[in-house]
């Protein structure tokens, strides 16, 4: 494994280098690709200081802020309002922090108004290539990791005890949520264009998915496949959703009768006992009556501020479930920053849906969106929003009605020839 680690190392930082030089600001769209890859590493055996990773993507981010800074606050003052807020609170955060659930979080905050900015400035159709290019490289380092770790017994995670067969390296928990998302964005590319190599990076990334036994990562990824193919029907396309229907049942039924798939499904289902996890599951949900205790009737801690940023664990319900941290994105958000930090976090995330279906011109736009929707509300119950590569990406498809057609943009430069044929600077502005 040491070689594959070495190798991807060293992608991450080859590949950041050719986004920032030769992508501009289509690079962003490549950042879920950045922190996936980089969760498949330990942090504790890099090649590289893990400073010089954080450095880079805030270089390269910070660059695109001092260019569109007057946008971001148009766009959406809540993501502004709440980076702010938690760069104060980390002045005071706990010596025992974890650093890096604060930088995802602050990436994710503030590459939520660059979004829109960035998508008018190219096509639709160049933004969907470079979604799929980018969803496209996360299942293939998904692919590979496993296969690796496979072969050579690596699974220093130990992901809910499996230990033979298929597995899963460093990846664990809300690792893979991002891979839902990914799968379902490489199935609108097949869709529209049948291809060999998504096909098969689609079907082998959806099957080691449904082995990991994440519920709610696999329900997401399950769950794309009806709403892109209702994606197609709106576009009359009625052939290709039968084509692939049919597909995929021909190959379901190869991987059912001649492979270990179902049995290797079954042991595992086992292992995790999940007919019996309906009581310890409640936790999530019994952790809301725990921070109302906490900060309204025993006043632990202040309601409208929080009790410190990232530091949940012991710290909630007088340590009732000892040193398990919050789970809920909620719980955790209010534990974090309080009331306060709740609030701009669900203002900032409902500027962000309404704005994407706003701008969605088309009726899959919307269904997009709705496809969106659906997830982050299942990833908001399950956590964690700070799971930087799976809430960007999220973000990235939602917005995709933002961007304008080829066809669209141009007519608005034929409109600006006839109109205004003497504003050369104008005309050089849309068309740049």
């Amino acid at each position: 494994m040491s070689i594959f680690f070495l190798v991807l190392e060293a992608f991450i930082y080859g590949f950041a280098f050719y986004l920032m030089v030769n992508k501009k600001e289509l690079g962003v769209l490549y950042l879920p690709v950045l922190f996936f890859a980089f969760s498949a590493l330990s942090p504790t055996q890099l090649y590289v200081p893990l400073a010089l990773f954080y450095g880079v993507i805030g270089a390269y981010i910070l660059s695109l802020l001092l260019k569109n800074k007057y946008a971001l606050i148009k766009e959406n003052p809540f993501a502004i309002l709440l980076f702010i807020y938690f760069i104060i609170l980390l002045f005071q955060a706990s010596a025992t922090i974890k650093y890096s659930l604060v930088y995802s979080a602050l990436v994710f905050f503030i590459s939520l108004p660059l979004i829109p900015f960035i998508y008018r400035e190219y096509s639709k159709e160049q933004i969907i290539a470079e979604l799929t290019n980018s969803a496209l490289l996360i299942l293939l380092i998904f692919i590979a990791n496993v296969v690796f770790s496979s072969v050579t017994k690596f699974a220093p995670t130990a992901l809910y005890g499996f230990s033979k067969g298929v597995l899963y390296g460093y990846l664990t928990n809300t690792h893979f949520n991002v891979i839902a998302i990914a799968l379902f964005i490489v199935l609108l590319a097949i869709l529209r264009k049948s291809n060999a190599l998504l096909i098969g990076v689609y079907i082998i990334s959806l099957g080691f998915l449904i082995l990991t036994l994440r519920r709610s990562a696999t329900l997401a990824g399950l769950m794309g496949i009806p709403i892109a193919l209702i994606t197609m029907l709106t576009q009359n396309a009625i052939r290709k959703v039968l084509g692939f229907v049919v597909l995929s049942c021909m190959v379901g039924s190869i991987i059912y009768y001649n492979s270990s798939f179902v049995s290797s499904f079954e042991e595992r289902y086992q292992m995790r006992n999940l007919d019996d996890r309906a009581i310890d599951e409640e936790k999530r949900f019994i952790e809301y009556e725990l921070l109302y205790n906490d900060m309204f009737e025993l006043k632990e801690y202040s309601p409208w501020f929080g009790f410190g940023l990232f530091d949940s664990a012991g710290n909630y319900g007088r340590g009732v479930f000892f040193d398990r941290s919050l789970h809920g994105d909620l719980p955790s958000i209010a534990h974090s920053s309080g009331l306060l930090g709740v609030f701009l976090y669900l203002l900032m995330i409902i500027t962000a849906f309404s704005k994407a279906l706003k701008a969605s011109k088309t009726k899959s736009d919307k269904i997009i969106v709705l496809y969106c929707i659906l997830v982050f509300l299942i990833y908001t119950t399950t956590g964690r929003f700070t799971e930087a590569s799976c809430m960007l990406l999220l973000f990235f498809i939602c917005n995709i009605g933002q961007a304008e057609s080829e066809h669209e943009l141009e007519q608005q430069v034929t409109i600006i020839k006839e109109e205004v044929p003497s504003s050369s600077y104008a005309l050089k502005q849309l068309q740049g």
